[in-house]
């Protein structure tokens, strides 16, 4: 007996399978995003870029393989990778890495009549897996020079939002890692803010300096941003500039001004160079005084 199929009438079943065919034959012809190249951009960072498809939007996304463990190690787009999506045919990464090599690949994103999105072939390592970094042939770019040169402890985190916009804040620690600096930007604006925390004689967070712009759009430490004296006594802020006990002041509540001269004692004053524009016009004056400080003190119990 023969019978006939009424298409409109198919199982529920067929229904995802048929529409899984039709996303792979139209991804299967969707033009790949051309090769990426890079160059070396403002605020210590790589600008990669890459020429555009068409595409309603592209994907960029990277791993990086440190090589203090040996010199051809594994890598994994899988494990650990970062990705973006963006719809410029550029984007900036902050050179913030330990010493190793940094791969990259891209893709195109399509979107069909009903939104659906369609993704190209990746420029490299499409069907992913573990290879060699010896082995990949697409842009990768070789950090020699880690940063701080491993000279400081330091903590990098990212925050993303689409459209490929970020917020990026580094860390700075001592050896018993209290954090001592903190260095942040946004992509959207090319100006890094720089904030400090100041501990007292044991070792207790007891002041911290009001956030300011540090004058560029690098990520790094600052060192002696915040700074007090006169003279030739000019040093960097620190514990003996406000954890001290004056002769004539027995509670030790008391801290010195920073100088107008650097960090956020100039932001906040009349050396500000930009205090005749826009909103820096109602910046207050602190006086030497842009920080809070809490003085923690001893109580002593008599009993009888």
């Amino acid at each position: 007996m023969q019978q006939t199929i009424n298409p409109d009438k198919r199982s529920a079943a067929t229904k995802p399978l048929l529409l899984f065919l039709l996303l792979f034959w139209a991804s299967a012809g969707i033009q790949a995003a051309t090769p990426l190249s890079w160059t070396t951009a403002p605020g210590n960072s790589f600008q990669l870029s890459w020429t555009a498809t068409g595409a309603a939007e592209y994907q960029l996304e990277w791993v990086h393989v440190n090589n203090y463990g040996g010199t051809d190690l594994s890598y994994d787009f899988r494990r650990n990778s970062t990705r973006i999506s963006t719809t410029e045919t550029t984007y900036n990464i902050s050179n913030l890495f330990e010493q190793g090599t940094v791969l990259f690949r891209i893709r195109s994103i399509f979107r069909d009549s009903e939104g659906r999105m369609l993704a190209g072939a990746w420029s490299n390592d499409n069907d992913g897996g573990e290879r060699k970094v010896s082995q990949f042939d697409g842009l990768k770019i070789p950090i020699s020079t880690p940063h701080t040169a491993d000279s400081l402890n330091w903590q990098y985190t990212s925050n993303y939002a689409e459209g490929g916009k970020k917020k990026e804040l580094v860390s700075y620690y001592d050896g018993s890692m209290r954090s001592h600096q903190q260095v942040t930007r946004i992509n959207a604006d090319t100006a890094a803010v720089v904030g400090e925390t100041f501990y007292d004689h044991q070792g207790r967070a007891a002041l911290q300096s009001l956030p300011v712009p540090a004058g560029n759009s690098t990520l790094a430490f600052y060192k002696n941003f915040n700074q007090a004296g006169s003279g030739n006594t000019v040093k960097a802020y620190g514990r003996e500039h406000f954890d001290q006990s004056p002769e004539d002041n027995p509670c030790g509540l008391a801290a010195d001004s920073m100088l107008s001269a650097s960090g956020a004692a100039r932001y906040y004053s009349s050396h500000n160079p930009d205090k005749n524009n826009g909103f820096n016009r109602f910046i207050p004056d602190a006086g030497g005084y842009p920080f809070w400080v809490v003085f923690h003190l001893s109580l002593f119990f008599v009993s009888f």
